[in-house]
């Protein structure tokens, strides 16, 4: 049964994932004591994001699953759990860069659109909500600022940490939004997720990043890890049209691809939602 209800619940989720790896969305930032930037105000968007049009979730989705029951780890710059659409929704989760001991605050706001694309509520005058709101994000702040999806920008013994963190507190699935280099500690560490039964998803990453231009399509560094890795679900992006997102990185890796131009997501320091 738990194999059936994450599988059904992934089929909607898991395809984010790009979109926030590849153009973190323009988020404003948190209020919170431990974070030096003010917010900024985002605007409230009444219309239904073209995503959530193509996945058609009344119809195609939720009949079958709305993620009740699962756990999914957001490994990222944390969450804001104060945001109307996540409250409730956020679990503590942990910190394994800055030393807070959770990860539930976030001071750029990557890993809180993220992790509204999973389970973001339906609020009244609000187009945007989350593919599997009835599931429950554990935030595990393995970053300390928005990446842009180059191997090298995360520290790989993070996000080994990371996924350690997300197994121990029992998330069937682990939703890296991060691209790091390749290390034998987090190779390790995927094996241990899988070996645990947690779904390991990431992203396939952006070969456009300023730091690898005049890279080639095989340049090792362009090479995506943890999605790079034997069992793990490696996402790439499509535009509206259906079509490659330029820059969207295409190899082996690459196991499907979803939404990932134009991606609505929900702000921090409580805004509503921000594009």
């Amino acid at each position: 049964m738990r194999g059936t209800a994450i599988g059904r619940s992934l089929a909607a989720v898991v395809a984010v994932t790009a979109a926030l790896a590849i153009t973190p969305p323009d988020v404003a930032r948190a209020v919170d004591a431990r974070c030096t930037s003010q917010p900024q105000p985002s605007p409230v968007v009444a219309d239904v994001p073209w995503p959530q049009e193509a996945y058609d979730l009344e119809a195609r989705v939720w009949p079958f699953a709305t993620g009740l029951g699962v756990t999914v780890a957001v490994l990222d710059t944390g969450v804001d759990p104060t945001h109307p659409q996540l409250a409730g929704r956020v679990l503590p989760g942990a910190d394994v860069v800055g030393g807070t001991g959770s990860g539930d605050y976030d001071c750029v706001g990557h890993g809180t659109a993220l992790a509204s694309i999973v389970v973001a509520g339906r609020v009244p005058g609000i187009g945007f909500t989350g593919l599997a709101p009835d599931a429950r994000v554990l935030p595990v702040r393995v970053a300390t600022q928005a990446q842009t999806a180059v191997a090298g920008d995360v520290d790989p013994a993070a996000v080994a940490a990371g996924l350690d963190a997300a197994v121990a507190a029992g998330a069937q699935v682990a939703l890296v939004g991060v691209v790091t280099a390749a290390d034998p500690g987090l190779a390790a560490a995927v094996e241990r997720a899988q070996a645990a039964g947690v779904l390991v998803v990431a992203p396939a990453g952006d070969a456009h990043a300023p730091q690898r231009d005049g890279a080639g399509p095989t340049d090792p560094a362009l090479i995506p890890f943890p999605a790079a890795y034997p069992g793990v679900l490696g996402v790439a992006a499509v535009d509206s049209g259906g079509q490659r997102v330029d820059g969207s990185q295409a190899g082996g890796y690459v196991d499907l691809a979803g939404p990932g131009g134009d991606v609505l997501a929900a702000g921090i320091g409580g805004q509503s939602v921000a594009q």
